[in-house]
């Protein structure tokens, strides 16, 4: 006889439901007796968002947040679950989960979009 083992949880940690398909998806990748754990309440920092997922005990993380929020958690070692979803346009349509494993920032002194002229857009009339 195997001895009982803990239920796996998902922290879930966004306002959103999810959705019975990614529910399924994470069926399909931690068994059909994963708990997903809605955490939809606002964070004030990534600190707070770590503390959250340790109390928690889940062996996982799904976290829609601000992209610094992501990139901190992949640098303190914890690489959450990104949800894909297909085209650009509503709606859209759930296609995987995705393991962040990095994140870069490219960034670039701002300029001028094409076509528009830095400056005053006012006329003098």
């Amino acid at each position: 006889m195997c001895p009982r083992t803990k239920q796996p949880t998902v922290l879930w940690v966004s306002r959103h439901r999810p959705l019975t398909v990614q529910v399924e998806a994470l069926r399909k990748l931690y068994g059909p007796d994963v708990w997903v754990k809605r955490d939809p309440h606002p964070f004030a920092n990534v600190d707070e968002v770590i503390d959250r997922f340790k109390r928690s005990g889940a062996i996982d993380m799904v976290i829609v947040a601000p992209l610094s929020v992501i990139h901190q958690l992949v640098q303190r070692g914890i690489k959450p679950l990104h949800a894909v979803f297909s085209g650009e346009h509503r709606p859209r349509r759930f296609i995987e989960f995705m393991r962040v494993e990095s994140y870069t920032f490219n960034l670039s002194q701002p300029t001028p979009r094409l076509g528009e002229k830095a400056g005053n857009k006012c006329s003098a009339q």
